[in-house]
């Protein structure tokens, strides 16, 4: 890997913001009867005084013939100019209430209801109450219309003033300074599941970059905490190198590029596809040499941030954390040997095991949020154990195969329980795994 240096601005100021952590938002998912969106295309202005962004969404979207009303989710904030519909033949007004938790109710035109591909643009401007040095948003506050449980790929144009910087998921494709603004251009290549941003004055972040010379991406890290460079070297070396394994692994990374941001308000990680925000603890923790985070979050950008599971659905916790967690296992097994994974293996069951088969404990394909110990454990302990069981049976060469071909099949698309079944399935030939499989996951307690 490469380093280089950009930004070496030391100082700055704590920022108190809503955060979310991990993969998703805070909110309900809404139903988009017959409704999917397959593209954004968003202009934003942010204008720190008077504390607000002036938002143009326009979204490709697909429905059923037949199709006049549907709901997005959309902030009750959002003070709307306009939404309007384009089909072959105009623009039309578009019908919309809003309801509660940031719902949006929408109505199409008499004649674009049996449209069924068209562009919906929504015009409309958010405000806030204190906007300071940095802004955080993330898919749970609802600033940009979203059917909860779908992918789609994203352009992100965003004008800000030219001593801010923007960072957002995917490729910075584009920047042009305009008079006193600076326009950032942010693209993913893949269809995503949230569209996080960052938005700071430059001078709070110290920026490396690091360049991986066999694919050519670009690793970034912005810190905020004066890190010594050493340990800033550390970690993009750490990067680096999980970079490399995954990529040999199991597939292609979708994106020219991938942005490791701290946060300092933050208490997690919150892993987007392109895009990482780190908290505090997670910092203090790479000045005592632990890189588990960034080995978690690497993974993901293959599978969890890559490939998705179904937001909510069944083994959703499963597919977007355990499996995650079992990749970064076998890293360390490739980087430091069988012994060392034996003891990531025996420490995160012995954890579970203080857990296992009481009140609390929760199958993991009926998790619906990793919020209590007994859940956690489960999600973090049992789940990578289940991958490994799985490994074991059916040796090395052919978790690997079945983790590249999930990963060439379903990248930038959404994975099921049904669709990780399937693929259990061509390494079983008698169906004693899947039913093995199926008891592990669809039960409490220890596995067997």
């Amino acid at each position: 890997m490469k380093l280089s240096k950009a930004n070496l601005h030391r100082s700055y100021r704590r920022i108190p913001v809503c955060i979310l952590i991990m993969l998703v938002g805070c909110g309900v998912a809404t139903e988009g009867a017959n409704v999917s969106v397959n593209s954004y295309d968003i202009s934003v202005l942010f204008k720190p005084s008077p504390n607000q962004l002036r938002i143009t969404a326009s979204l490709d979207i697909s429905k059923a013939g037949g199709v006049d009303e549907f709901s997005m989710q959309l902030s009750n904030y959002a003070e709307i100019e306009s939404i309007k519909s384009h089909a072959d033949d105009g623009w039309r007004n578009m019908l919309y209430s809003p309801g509660q938790k940031d719902t949006l109710f929408l109505g199409f035109q008499h004649d674009d209801a049996p449209v069924n591909s068209l562009t919906v643009e929504f015009k409309y401007t958010l405000q806030f109450d204190k906007v300071s040095d940095r802004l955080i948003l993330d898919r749970g506050h609802h600033w940009y219309p979203m059917i909860g449980d779908q992918i789609a790929k994203v352009k992100l144009a965003m004008e800000v003033p030219d001593d801010y910087i923007v960072i957002a998921s995917g490729d910075l494709v584009e920047k042009d300074d305009r008079d006193s603004l600076t326009r950032f251009v942010w693209q993913t290549n893949i269809p995503v599941f949230k569209i996080p941003i960052v938005i700071a004055r430059s001078y709070m972040y110290e920026v490396t970059a690091a360049v991986d010379e066999i694919t050519g991406t670009e690793i970034y890290f912005y810190n905020t905490s004066g890190l010594d460079d050493n340990l800033v070297t550390a970690v993009l070396a750490e990067a680096g190198t999980l970079f490399e394994f995954y990529s040999d692994r199991i597939g292609e990374y979708p994106h020219n590029r991938l942005s490791l941001v701290e946060v300092p308000e933050m208490q997690g990680a919150n892993i987007a596809s392109g895009l990482v925000t780190i908290g505090t603890q997670h910092i203090e923790a790479f000045k005592q040499d632990y890189f588990e985070t960034v080995q978690l979050v690497l993974a993901q950008q293959w599978i969890g941030a890559g490939v998705f599971g179904k937001f909510m659905d069944e083994g959703y916790w499963f597919f977007s954390l355990s499996l995650p967690h079992h990749l970064r296992l076998m890293a360390i097994k490739e980087i430091r040997g069988e012994e060392a994974l034996a003891r990531e293996l025996q420490s995160i069951m012995t954890q579970y095991a203080k857990v296992a088969g009481s009140s609390g404990d929760v199958p993991l394909l009926e998790i619906d949020l990793p919020d209590t110990r007994e859940k956690g454990l489960a999600v973090y302990g049992k789940g990578p154990y289940v991958m490994d069981i799985i490994r074991r049976i059916i040796g090395d060469g052919s978790y690997w195969q079945m983790i590249r071909d999930i990963h060439a099949d379903f990248s930038g698309r959404i994975f099921t329980y049904r669709d990780f079944m399937s693929y259990i399935s061509k390494y079983d030939p008698d169906g004693t795994l899947v039913t093995k499989v199926t008891v592990m996951l669809t039960q409490p307690g220890l596995p067997e």
